[in-house]
């Protein structure tokens, strides 16, 4: 482990508090895209907020009903290489970041619902609401996709500062860090874990992602795997990484399963040999073969082992990454829960 590694490790350790489990319910997933909505402190306006608090001296499986075994439905430990112990990769677009594990996934604004915490999440753009508004937000980190015409290169920071102002949550550290066209932003209980969570924030290179995932699938994405281990991509209809994990053996080998066991297709039913570009897509990747989870509409399929294969409840299950706020096809048979680590 670096001396980096080390000190955001035993500062995020010291600030991090334990989250409830986020459990999605597939039950939604098909109407989801109807429900989405824009976290409302987003690109200039969340600019704007941490602007007027910063000092300007500062600135400078479920499994299927035939019987097959049931995969947990928590995974275990990350199999991401040289990822701290108590941390994950949390990556969106072109930029990367490592938050607790203990984190949840969903909006920053709806925690209250169903007598919920305030405990830490992780929210991406175009996250699922839930119809209420709570009287603060909660701790967590949140992208957030700034105006286009920035400069992919493009570094900036705002400080981290204790906002007391009504909406935050009690204690509220928060500071961002922009990568282009990419603000992430952090609300922390301590300024401690706050910076230590910006430290890690860096923008995604050729080599990809901590879990060797590109920011666009149109990238050659790198070819080392670990033999046990399984890379998960997941692309939005854009093209564009929306998240990214490296399943542990265990889970390898429950995920490999699920594959192995999927039907193949009718060979006479009529299906492009590619998804549609604009398609999302979800590349599975071991050291024996890479594989697509392609999610467009007539054509939802698994494609890349030998003859096309038909989309489970069992693949979804460890296609669709923890935190996944898409929607699905309606052919397609989503797991009852999703994934929560």
């Amino acid at each position: 482990m670096t001396d980096l590694e080390q000190q955001v490790t035993e500062a995020l350790a010291h600030g991090a508090e334990g989250a409830p489990s986020a459990t999605g319910l597939a039950a939604a997933a098909r109407s989801r895209a109807r429900h989405r909505r824009r976290a409302n402190l987003a690109g200039v306006a969340a600019l704007v907020a941490l602007c007027i608090a910063v000092p300007t001296a500062v600135v400078a499986l479920r499994g299927s009903d035939d019987g097959r075994p049931t995969p947990s439905k928590v995974a275990d430990a990350t199999g991401t290489p040289g990822v701290p112990a108590g941390l994950r990769v949390e990556s969106w677009h072109g930029v990367t970041a490592l938050v607790p594990d203990t984190w949840a996934y969903g909006s920053l604004e709806d925690w209250c619902a169903d007598g919920g915490q305030l405990e830490p999440r992780v929210a991406r753009p175009g996250a699922v609401s839930l119809d209420i508004r709570c009287a603060t937000s909660t701790y967590g980190v949140s992208f957030q996709q700034l105006p286009s015409g920035q400069d992919r290169d493009q570094v900036f920071d705002w400080p981290v500062t204790l906002q007391t102002s009504k909406g935050w949550p009690p204690d509220a550290y928060v500071g961002a860090h922009g990568i282009g066209d990419v603000l992430v932003e952090v609300t922390a209980k301590t300024p401690e874990e706050a910076q230590a969570v910006l430290a890690t924030v860096h923008p995604i290179g050729r080599e990809g992602d901590p879990n060797g995932c590109t920011s666009s699938r149109g990238e050659a994405p790198p070819a080392e795997v670990a033999n046990d281990a399984m890379r998960i991509c997941r692309y939005d209809d854009a093209g564009l990484l929306e998240q990214s994990e490296t399943l542990s053996a265990s889970d390898t080998a429950a995920a490999m399963a699920a594959l192995e066991a999927a039907p193949e297709l009718d060979p006479k039913a009529s299906c492009p040999d590619d998804a549609v570009q604009s398609d999302p897509i979800v590349r599975l990747h071991t050291a024996q073969f890479h594989a697509n989870v392609d999610l467009g509409g007539d054509c939802a399929r698994i494609h890349g082992l030998g003859p096309d294969r038909e989309l489970t409840a069992d693949v979804l299950y460890w296609a669709l990454s923890p935190g996944w706020n898409g929607s699905l096809p309606g052919n397609v048979p989503v797991p009852e829960e999703l994934r929560e680590q």
